[in-house]
Parts: structure tokens; C-alpha cells; sequence
């Protein structure tokens, strides 16, 4: 809705016209503002910025095999460190715990496509 800005007002009826085209123009404005400023409002609340995130993730295949990769990374170490050698130190539990860790990283990155389609599902 543009107004014409070269067009003389020369009578009180035309003024009162073009003042309440003003108001309504004035009105949308602010309505259109409002909605704009609620709409940032709420993409900035954690809880969308995180849902957000996610969609992103969950329909992005090189994201979501890293982040499996390094899911199944995590699993790797925490399987190997707290749950089979809890009670091991030294050099020997060491040795262990790496080549350990390696033998199931290994084993995991070569069968990494096969966790991804079956997480896909």
C-alpha cells in the first residue's frame, strides 16, 4: 500500500483522507512489525534453537554419520575404560585398554555403514 506523496491536499476532507490512509498503513505496519519481532522472539528460545539444530542434523547424511562415528567413538571408550578394565593400571592394563580400543574402533569404522542404515530406520 503506497501513498502518493505528490498529490496536494487542498481541502479539510482530503486532509482527514489522507491522514486516516496514514493510520491504516500505520496499523499494518506495526501489526507486520510485531509479528516480525515475535517470530525472532521465539527462534531465539533455546528449545527451538536445539529443535532447529536436530531437524538439521536428522536430514543432513555427513552430519549424522560423524555424529554416529563419534556416538560409536564414545561407546568405544566407555565400554573399554569403565566397564572391562575398571580394575587394571599399570603399563599391562594400558596395553590392553589400547589395543583393545583399536581393535573396536577398527571393527566399528569398518562396519560404519551398516550402523548408519540401521539408525536411519
Amino acid at each position: 500500500m503506497e501513498l502518493e506523496t505528490t498529490s496536494r491536499i487542498n481541502n479539510v476532507s482530503a486532509l482527514k483522507h489522507h491522514i486516516s490512509r496514514l493510520e491504516t498503513r500505520l496499523a499494518s505496519l506495526e501489526q507486520q512489525l510485531k509479528k516480525d519481532v515475535r517470530e525472532v522472539y521465539y527462534s531465539l528460545h533455546l528449545k527451538n534453537m536445539l529443535k532447529n539444530a536436530l531437524k538439521e542434523v536428522r536430514y543432513d547424511p555427513g552430519v549424522k554419520s560423524q555424529l554416529i562415528s563419534g556416538m560409536v567413538g564414545l561407546g568405544t571408550r566407555l565400554l573399554v575404560e569403565k566397564v572391562l578394565f575398571r580394575k587394571r593400571k599399570g603399563i599391562r592394563g594400558f596395553l590392553i585398554t589400547e589395543g583393545l580400543k583399536r581393535m573396536f574402533s577398527h571393527f566399528l569404522l569398518k562396519n560404519r555403514n551398516g550402523f548408519v542404515k540401521k539408525s536411519a530406520n
